[in-house]
């Protein structure tokens, strides 16, 4: 993504628990989220979309689970 062109990408979280987080690429070697799960709803696949201006796009997904001590 850091080699993207043109260079301005847009992320776009979608979580487990279908909420919808948008925000610019605006670091220039990272794109991060914090999520605070509080139901069980909250874990499971998690997506990340980076777009540029011309509709181009990559994805990755992330497994959220529950763990324990």
């Amino acid at each position: 993504m850091n080699d993207a062109n043109p260079s301005r990408l847009n992320f776009t979280w979608l979580l487990p628990n279908g909420n919808k987080r948008l925000g610019y690429y605006l670091n220039t070697t990272s794109s991060y989220i914090t999520i605070t799960p509080n139901h069980s709803e909250d874990f499971g696949q998690a997506t990340c979309r980076a777009q540029n201006e011309l509709g181009l796009f990559g994805e990755c997904h992330i497994n959220m689970i529950m763990g324990g001590k």
